[in-house]
């Protein structure tokens, strides 16, 4: 499969969302290829719902997980921004395809907290042996999964080749989303929030990922040695995209 994304899986915890179509930079487009799997159950995170106190009354929370090699800076209620859960979540749905683990240098890692969080920073550890051939580490970003659009966003990032880290503090701008509802046409332009579980971080070869979603194919240095995916019926989501957004 390509980009199993906006198939409908609609977040690590279930849920869903409408047909996005990107109008402007950063357009993603979700291929025909996406062969579906079963959606895993969760059940262990529950999803408390947190009404955000005022900007005085945030505090900003750091959470490490050595084994992940992965750090979140997470900024949220004082109160309600107590216990933090980091788990590797590589291989669920939303983390399969054949772009996703060519492009992939670090597991997928999703930060669960106990309350709504406004802002997320991350640095991730990667692994640049993991790269795809003829890539370069200068051209690693943070991405994250979010399930309001169904797609993984590109973050600011600055990478650290000596210590094979990437760190992210925000969304590459540019990625703005349209859904078309019963109402009319909503535009969407995700944020950094409410990470109980609902969204995934993964350091990638952005130039991979986004010739994916530009041209709707697999990379030539993602199909050495790799047998062709089986077409599925096309997701719940198509655009036609005009530009990259790196965060380097």
């Amino acid at each position: 499969m390509l980009l199993v994304l906006l198939a409908g899986c609609g977040g690590i915890l279930g849920g869903g969302g409408g047909t996005a179509t990107p109008p402007s930079t950063t357009q993603p487009m979700a291929p025909s290829t996406a062969a579906p799997t079963a959606t895993p159950t969760a059940t262990s995170v529950p999803m408390p719902t947190a009404t955000p106190a005022p900007t005085g009354d945030y505090v900003t929370r750091t959470v490490t997980n050595e084994s992940l090699r992965t750090t979140f800076e997470l900024r949220g209620n004082r109160g309600p921004l107590r216990s933090f859960l980091l788990v590797d979540v590589t291989g669920i749905q939303i983390t399969q395809g054949q772009v996703l683990s060519c492009a992939r240098t670090s597991p997928f890692v999703a930060v669960s907290t106990n309350g709504s969080v406004a802002d997320v920073s991350a640095t991730m550890g990667y692994d640049p042996s993991q790269l795809p051939p003829n890539a370069s580490e200068s051209e690693l970003s943070v991405f994250v999964y979010n399930r309001t659009v169904d797609f993984y966003l590109e973050m600011e990032t600055t990478v650290d080749e000596a210590n094979d880290t990437a760190s992210a503090t925000r969304l590459s701008s540019g990625q703005t989303f349209t859904r078309e509802t019963d109402e009319g046409t909503e535009r969407i332009t995700p944020e950094l929030d409410g990470t109980r579980l609902d969204n995934a971080f993964v350091v990638m070869h952005a130039p991979s990922w986004w010739e994916a979603v530009q041209t709707g194919e697999i990379p030539d240095r993602c199909t050495s040695g790799s047998s062709t995916p089986t077409p599925s019926p096309a997701s719940n989501a198509t655009a036609t995209p005009a530009a990259t957004t790196s965060g380097n």
